[in-house]
């Protein structure tokens, strides 16, 4: 029967499972305030593309709009549950509000959507496998300080993520959170977290540095793996954290990145299976980088600049950054000596360059013509 609308009466408590699955002709239903639950399927694989949810919704079911059309949701602040792979390939779906109600976020619920904007509240505990897995459009997403972990896949294969912000809530990043994750320049890692899953970081190769706290018990296979841009990588146990046999990080990036440890621990480095690879094993000040005097420690010219500078090290490997008066990190790359800096894509204006070596930091204003 070609179903194109109908009307449901405003007594009906809920939605049974499967109950329009696969309807092509229904393309807008107005879910009565009466309804708290939408069940198992209800609307997937339906032309529907607007929905006008109930104010008495609580929860959605597994699979209740996978595959429809739907284009926008507006979803009511009295929902608490979003079930398995429930906007699942729903690829018109385009902005994402969650309301502050929503306590979880079910596996796979907005699997290979397009959405290039996502909002999170605070209420939210717990996010499924897979939930974001190749949403390939958003740029960025704030996790809520009430999520403890980061689980299987969560933000697999978002290729247009380009930075993220891990709430110190997080005791663990779990297997492929973030793999192939390709666009991905910088990410915090706070020091509540204790574990890093296998392939959790691996394919992010526009990734130039990572910091791993001293918080961080375990490291898992490959978890590293094809990262190939890193220049630094900053790790702050005293005590060399343990690594298998199998590989976490590139060969080519142990040769290539400087590797940061806590002062007095180079020689444990140095002894440490996998860590020991590493080409260059620096030691960072005790207590914290001192504030070094550029004059004893690095040559920079000219100042102002027009198209780039040079930059001449008396401590290597050292690693030079520049940063907008915004805090902005715009570049960063390792020197070995006498450098040239390109400028020639960054507007004129006031910069800071950061000098990061193994006796402390070195900060200089430079200005671009």
């Amino acid at each position: 029967m070609k179903l194109y609308s109908i009307v449901l009466p405003a007594t009906l408590t809920s939605l049974g499972d499967h109950c329009f699955e696969w309807n092509k002709y229904m393309s807008s239903i107005i879910i009565p305030d009466s309804v708290t639950s939408i069940g198992k399927g209800a609307f997937s694989n339906c032309s529907l593309n607007h929905v006008t949810f109930s104010n008495s919704l609580i929860s959605i079911g597994d699979m209740a709009f996978m595959r429809s059309g739907l284009k926008e949701i507006n979803l009511p602040n009295s929902l608490v549950s979003i079930g398995s792979s429930a906007f699942n390939e729903c690829f018109s779906l385009i902005t994402l509000t969650i309301p502050n109600s929503v306590t979880t976020i079910g596996s796979s619920a907005f699997y290979n959507c397009y959405l290039t904007k996502v909002t999170l509240p605070n209420s939210l505990i717990s996010i499924g496998n897979e939930a974001f897995f190749g949403c390939s459009e958003f740029t960025g997403i704030t996790l809520p300080n009430s999520i403890t972990s980061i689980n299987y896949g969560t933000f697999m294969c978002c290729w247009g993520l380009t930075s993220m912000t891990i709430p110190n809530s997080v005791t663990s990043i779990g297997e492929s959170a973030f793999f192939q994750c390709s666009h991905l320049t910088s990410i915090s890692i706070p020091n509540s977290v204790t574990s890093i899953g296998e392939t959790a970081f691996a394919q992010c190769n526009r990734l130039t540095s990572i910091s791993i706290p001293n918080s961080v018990t375990s490291i898992g296979i490959y978890a590293f793996i094809y990262c190939d841009r890193f220049s630094s990588i900053y790790v702050y146990s005293s005590i060399p954290i343990y690594l298998s046999d199998t590989l976490i990080f590139t060969d080519n990036c142990k040769s290539t990145c400087i590797l940061y440890v806590p002062a007095g621990s180079k020689s444990l480095y140095q002894a440490a299976n996998q860590w020991k690879d590493f080409t260059h094993i620096v030691e960072m000040a005790p207590n914290g980088m001192n504030e070094l005097t550029d004059k004893e420690h690095f040559i920079l010219y000219p100042n102002p600049v027009t198209e780039g500078f040079y930059i001449d090290a008396v401590e290597i490997p050292a690693m030079v950054s520049l940063y907008n008066l915004n805090g902005m990190k715009l570049l960063s790359r390792q020197i070995t000596g006498k450098s040239y800096v390109n400028m020639a894509g960054v507007p004129s204006g006031l910069y800071f360059v950061k000098i990061l070596t193994s006796k402390g930091i070195i900060e200089k204003k430079l200005i671009k013509k």
